[in-house]
């Protein structure tokens, strides 16, 4: 599995608007299954990523975004660009 980390400094946000800077209780709203993980203080998503949280704030402070190692030689092969 591979990590995609979104950090306070980049103006990227998930498609479903959830974005760094943005509430955690905004965040619930839009996305109903994030829940708090108390173990590595994040909130997980069953959609595939987790926010980092400002304590003080109560704001995202960076996004995980976990993309599923595929397994096929040619998944490598084409080219790809990540837009911000």
């Amino acid at each position: 599995m591979f990590k995609i980390y979104i950090m306070n400094d980049c103006k990227a946000k998930l498609p479903n608007g959830i974005e760094v800077g943005m509430s955690i209780e905004k965040s619930k709203e839009i996305d109903k299954t994030l829940s708090y993980d108390d173990f590595d203080e994040v909130y997980l998503s069953s959609n595939g990523y987790c926010l980092k949280s400002n304590h003080k704030t109560n704001n995202v402070l960076s996004i995980q975004v976990f993309v599923k190692k595929i397994d096929d030689e040619d998944f490598f092969l084409c080219n790809r660009q990540i837009k911000y």
